[in-house]
């Protein structure tokens, strides 16, 4: 494409350096709006469960069929001040962006209706 410089830096998307940051594996990207105040959490963390502050958030709306999704971003425990400071930032009915490596997203099915064991594993 004329103009395009294929050897310039990668630009930012979205607020997301891709190219550049600690990890440039695939990402997933959610735009939704708060469901509610985000709040800070202490929660246990990494293989060892060390204690540190999570700022928590639950977005709706983030696609067409108007699915939720739980977001967390976990702080070192000297970050506490910054994490209580952006959660005081964070109002429902906000729209923010979230950016979570691919390798580390979860899905959560809350409302299980039917539960079989499959053949394969039965005794």
């Amino acid at each position: 494409m004329p103009g395009t410089d294929l050897f310039a830096e990668a630009p930012e998307w979205m607020g997301v350096d891709l190219a550049s940051g600690p990890d440039t594996s695939a990402v997933v990207i959610y735009s939704g709006t708060l469901a509610r105040n985000a709040e800070v959490r202490v929660k246990p963390v990494g293989s060892e469960g060390t204690a540190a502050p999570v700022l928590c958030m639950e977005l709706i709306r983030v696609d067409p069929a108007a699915h939720s999704v739980h977001a967390e971003r976990v702080y070192a425990n000297h970050q506490r001040g910054e994490a209580e400071t952006l959660a005081a930032k964070l109002r429902k009915g906000m729209h923010v962006i979230v950016t979570c490596p691919v390798s580390d997203a979860r899905i959560s099915l809350p409302n299980v209706l039917q539960l079989d064991i499959s053949p394969a594993t039965k005794p």
